[in-house]
């Protein structure tokens, strides 16, 4: 019988073999799928019609202001998006691996020092990126071949530079991705920073200063619009997502839109949205109202039962804590437009019970969020000769579309189609409204920072020399994002023209019911400090 040393002497030498002669045959075969050999964990998580069905939080007809025809789509949608999903998975799959034997001959030698697939070591890294968004779906990898995020890319030219290995190559949680900020279709970024376990060589990566070597390996496999600025080492309990406790977005908007400058009415506005909200009609996805309606006539009283019990487990509803900081979409997300002409009629005919939508109402703990500051910049901005306005706003972190819709809900005000008695119904009430989308061609992440979340209050300092990093994001900022705004916004059919002077003007909010609203909305304020006053004297005398 052969002992186990012997037995690991042989396996020893044959491996020693398969490399010496240069095939590295574990790592390259050019017959086999490189997702055939990979752990027996599920690469995409695949999602049946079961999915739909055990979702908490249901969406009723008052809720979305859709009329049927539009409900019976979005349920067919939904069914044919999971078989389609499946095949989008497996053609993308195969992708993956066509390109990966395109290019496995760079690295089948493992005699060069250079190759790091063979002599490289994984090390935690803190990337930092600045791209433009135009023509991507988003920053969020997308196992599609439709829909293409800026990550595939990332992940290809990492890949060609030699940073991912095959066997992590088309999934990027084997190697802890994780991003700072997701953002969304046509958004663009300064600051993105994404931490990964990626194969560096240690010594030569030390004496890289503000690793330049490193960034322009990998920036020669990116696209003009995508560049890495700057790479940093980080502890491996370091995360990108976890960490990052504020995030700060710019909006731009040519003034000659705005026409009169009243830069305090504006600040009064934008105001409105700062501190703890539920921004549910500041997303696409509500998923705040429970269904509580009647399945027939002889049911009264299941329905009063299961009123009854929402109500009891109201508490527990409030008290959850949302762990997610970004809500991940289930799916892709479909591009969501402003109202036209065409279904403003069926959508003014729909009559929205507002006692229904006050008694099932919810708090998801996914919408709420926490605007730490918005406000107006009034020192204008120059970009080609015409003059730009900016708004900044904070916060610790922003849902599906929270940002554009608060943009367009903040212009509809300013320029008098809709009140500030209007916003405070949408940002405080139980009722829905619509708000406006505004486009997306000028907003873009300024700036990131993160926290020891140990205490969650120490600063973490990840970058090396922030004046390096902060002149790196001018000069994109200059060269690449400003002249492409004013070039994107002449061009595309979504602008500044359509959104000021058909959108916001024909945009249906769902208020034309605003006076009956108000008294409801007055009850709904004091039916919640009582549940408020109730639930701190139930657990103090818990206690």
């Amino acid at each position: 019988m052969i002992s186990r040393l012997k037995l690991f002497n042989i396996n020893l030498n044959t491996f020693q073999r398969n490399f010496s002669k240069g095939s590295n045959s574990i790592l390259f075969n050019k017959n086999s799928d490189i997702f055939s050999n990979r752990s027996s964990r599920k690469q995409f998580k695949n999602r049946d019609e079961s999915d739909f069905k055990k979702r908490k939080y249901l969406s009723c007809l008052s809720n979305l202001n859709l009329t049927p025809e539009e409900i019976e789509k979005n349920r067919l949608y939904k069914i044919n998006s999971i078989g389609q999903q499946q095949t989008d998975t497996q053609l993308y799959r195969e992708h993956i691996n066509q390109f990966y034997l395109s290019h496995q001959d760079k690295f089948s030698d493992s005699s060069d020092p250079k190759n790091l697939h063979c002599h490289g070591k994984k090390s935690k890294l803190a990337l930092y990126f600045a791209y433009i968004g135009t023509g991507y779906s988003g920053l969020e990898y997308l196992p599609s071949l439709k829909f293409q995020g800026l990550e595939n890319v990332l992940e290809k030219a990492m890949f060609i530079a030699g940073h991912i290995l095959p066997t992590n190559l088309g999934d990027l949680n084997r190697i802890k991705w994780e991003r700072s900020s997701r953002t969304d279709k046509g958004v663009h970024s300064l600051c993105t920073v994404i931490s990964a376990h990626v194969l560096l060589d240690d010594y030569k990566f030390s004496k890289d200063n503000n690793a330049i070597q490193f960034v322009s390996e990998i920036n020669k496999h990116l696209p003009e619009n995508l560049r890495l600025l700057s790479a940093y080492k980080i502890p491996r309990s370091f995360s990108a997502r976890r960490n990052c406790n504020e995030r700060t977005y710019h909006y731009l908007i040519p003034q000659k839109y705005l026409h009169v400058k009243d830069f305090d009415r504006m600040d009064e506005i934008l105001s409105k949205f700062v501190g703890w909200n539920s921004f549910h009609n500041f997303t696409s996805h509500r998923k705040t109202y429970k269904d509580v309606r009647v399945p027939n006539n002889n049911s009264s009283t299941t329905n009063q039962n299961s009123v009854e019990l929402e109500k009891e487990n109201e508490i527990e509803d409030e008290e959850q804590v949302d762990e997610d900081e970004e809500v991940e979409n289930e799916e892709v997300e479909v591009e969501e437009t402003n109202s036209n002409n065409d279904n403003l009629k069926k959508r003014r005919e729909i009559k929205v019970d507002r006692n229904l939508e006050k008694l099932s109402f919810r708090t998801n703990v996914k919408n709420i969020r926490n605007i730490s500051s918005f406000s107006v910049n009034r020192k204008p901005m120059i970009i080609d000769g015409e003059e730009w306005i900016r708004f900044e706003v904070t916060g610790e972190s922003f849902i599906t579309y929270q940002i554009r819709k608060m943009m367009g809900y903040f212009l509809a005000v300013y320029k008098g189609y809709q009140s500030l008695e209007g916003l405070e119904i949408a940002l405080k009430s139980p009722f829905s409204v619509r708000a406006p989308v505004a486009p997306p061609h000028t907003l873009h992440l300024y700036d990131t920072s993160f926290v020891d979340t140990k205490d969650g209050t120490q600063a973490y300092q990840i970058v090396g020399d922030i004046n390096h990093l902060e002149q790196l994001k001018s000069t994109f900022c200059r060269d690449k994002l400003y002249p492409h705004l004013n070039e994107v916004d002449k061009q595309t059919n979504d602008n500044f023209d359509s959104f000021f002077n058909k959108y916001l003007p024909e945009h249906y909010y769902g208020l034309d019911d605003l006076k009956q609203i108000w008294p409801l909305y007055k009850e709904f304020l004091v039916e919640q400090d009582s549940r408020r006053s109730f639930r701190k004297l139930y657990f103090k005398n818990k206690k």
